[in-house]
C-alpha cells in the first residue's frame, strides 16, 4: 500500500504493445484508443457508492480526489493533472498510495467506460491490464501483489 500506481489508458500503438509484451501481455485489439477519465464521470460513478465518501482538493492546476470506504485502509487519493477547470476534460490521473485492492476495483469500472487499462506500481514498472471483461475477484488481487 505504500507505492503510487500508475494508470494507463491501452492505445493502438506498436511501442506499447512492445512494452507489455516483454511481460507476457497481449493487448486486446482495439478499434480507437482507450483513454482517460474525466474529472465529471468519476463524481458520477461514486454518486452510485453511498459506502464511498469523496472530498474534493481543487486549485487552477490540481484536482485531487480523496475516497473513503467504510474501514480505514479503504481509501486512496486520485491525482488529477493537469486540471484546468474543464471538469469534462479526459486527464491523466494517478492513485497516490491507498489500497490497491479498492484501486484495482476503481480501475476496473472506469475501464467500462473508457476501455482497457494498464496498471503498475511506480516502484516496479511491471505491467498488468486491466479490462471490464475481466473478473474482478482475489484472483485479480493476487496477480497484481505478486507483481511487487
Amino acid at each position: 500500500m505504500g507505492n503510487s500506481i500508475v494508470m494507463i489508458p491501452v492505445m493502438c500503438d506498436p511501442e506499447m504493445a512492445d512494452w507489455v509484451a516483454e511481460y507476457g501481455i497481449t493487448l486486446p485489439t482495439l478499434h480507437a484508443d482507450s483513454r482517460y477519465p474525466t474529472l465529471a464521470e468519476m463524481r458520477a460513478f461514486f454518486q452510485r457508492f453511498p459506502e464511498y465518501t469523496v472530498s474534493e482538493s481543487i486549485n487552477d492546476q490540481v484536482c485531487d480526489l480523496y475516497i473513503q470506504g467504510r474501514e480505514a485502509y479503504q481509501y486512496t487519493p486520485i491525482w488529477f493533472r493537469e486540471f484546468k477547470g474543464d471538469e469534462h476534460e479526459p486527464l491523466r490521473i494517478h492513485f497516490h498510495k491507498g489500497n490497491y485492492e479498492l484501486v484495482l476495483w476503481i480501475v476496473h469500472q472506469i475501464a467500462a467506460w473508457c476501455g482497457p487499462m494498464v496498471v503498475c506500481t511506480q516502484s516496479s514498472g511491471v505491467p498488468m491490464l486491466i479490462s471490464h471483461d475481466m473478473v474482478f475477484d482475489q484472483h485479480l488481487i493476487d496477480q497484481f501483489y505478486a507483481l511487487e
